[in-house]
């Protein structure tokens, strides 16, 4: 067996993500957003082969900060991570991993694939933590669907048909407007933004190649609501929902959700994963997510420690979170948005 970085798109790759459970993020693509979405960083694809032919990738990113420490993360910038392949060989693809980065690394971190495959992390030495919940909707027939969800969505969903609003995929000369929506909402949850190149390398990357796809809902004309997710081998997985609380009576939310899943049906896919939630099972968001006819599961994180003593603890119920949101939502805008990317680059979320 031999163990090398994939440096560049190949039929090999290819062959591999065809005939393997993967995601997007074990894509060329997924490398080269990164790139541009945030140049600090670097994804790596660590890749087993014998005679030519991949037989497993396991992808990370290297994150680096002079305030939250280096760390490896598979993956930074998404819920999920992990392997893809035969991961019997992750013994000497993760010894090679050691051998290049304890040294100069706190940890590597692991979130929880498609299936939790937290026996292979344990195998290999790694500590599990449970670190929120995954949300799931099948898909399948548009009208059977319909009919699975709350009664109270589907009220939601005609209060917002009768409020004339309406949902269409957002072109790309309407990221600007995309971008202040996502900025005002980020500000109002008390979290740092991703930058504009964030949403330009999704829609350049993703959404051009068919592999995303943004919705916005309207109200005459103005974006009021936007939904964002990768359409992968038939899957959805939403990765941000912001909307302008001004339109919340509307329903926006609401009609924009159910018309994602509804093009979801129409097209093919099989699921609709509604991400990670960090936070409680009590919460708001976990709360809205239940009346959609979803299945929840545990999402574990696994750990290997290298210069790191103890496991990073991110609590967003904790006293500490929540202070640091009340001091987000009070800063200046503007310094919100440069302050905000550099931070979700160096925390890698």
């Amino acid at each position: 067996m031999e163990v090398a970085e994939l440096t560049g798109d190949s039929p090999e790759w290819r062959e591999f993500l065809e005939t393997n459970e993967t995601q997007i993020f074990h894509t060329p693509e997924w490398g080269a957003f990164v790139k541009k979405a945030f140049p600090g960083a670097r994804h790596v694809f660590m890749a087993a082969s014998e005679g030519g032919k991949i037989s497993g990738i396991f992808p990370f990113t290297e994150v680096k900060s002079a305030v939250f420490g280096n760390k490896l993360i598979s993956c930074a910038f998404m819920d999920y991570g992990g392997p893809a392949g035969d991961t019997n060989q992750l013994e000497g693809v993760f010894e090679g991993i050691k051998k290049r980065y304890a040294s100069s690394f706190d940890y590597l971190e692991v979130h929880r694939g498609l299936t939790d495959f937290g026996s292979s992390m344990e195998r290999l030495g790694m500590t599990g933590y449970v670190g929120g919940k995954r949300f799931v909707t099948q898909l399948g027939n548009a009208e059977e669907l319909w009919s699975r969800i709350s009664k109270q969505k589907r009220k939601a969903v005609r209060k917002a048909e009768e409020a004339s609003l309406k949902v269409k995929p957002v072109e790309r000369q309407e990221l600007k407007e995309l971008h202040k929506l996502y900025l005002a909402s980020m500000k109002e949850f008390g979290s740092p933004p991703y930058p504009m190149r964030f949403f330009e390398s999704f829609y350049d990357t993703f959404v051009e190649r068919g592999l995303g796809r943004i919705f916005g809902t309207y109200h005459e004309g103005e974006l009021v609501a936007v939904l964002v997710g990768f359409t992968y081998k038939r899957r959805i997985h939403i990765i941000i929902n912001v909307s302008d609380k001004r339109f919340w009576d509307m329903r926006p939310n609401d009609i924009l959700h159910w018309e994602f899943l509804k093009w979801g049906c129409e097209n093919a896919y099989e699921t609709f994963d509604w991400g990670r939630s960090r936070t409680s099972v009590a919460s708001p968001p976990n709360f809205f997510k239940r009346m959609w006819a979803t299945t929840e599961e545990d999402f574990p994180h696994y750990y290997m420690l290298w210069k790191a003593k103890k496991i990073p603890n991110v609590d967003p119920e904790g006293p500490r979170y929540r202070l640091l949101v009340k001091l987000w939502k009070k800063l200046p805008t503007l310094l919100a948005r440069s302050a905000g990317a550099r931070l979700r680059e160096g925390l890698g979320v």
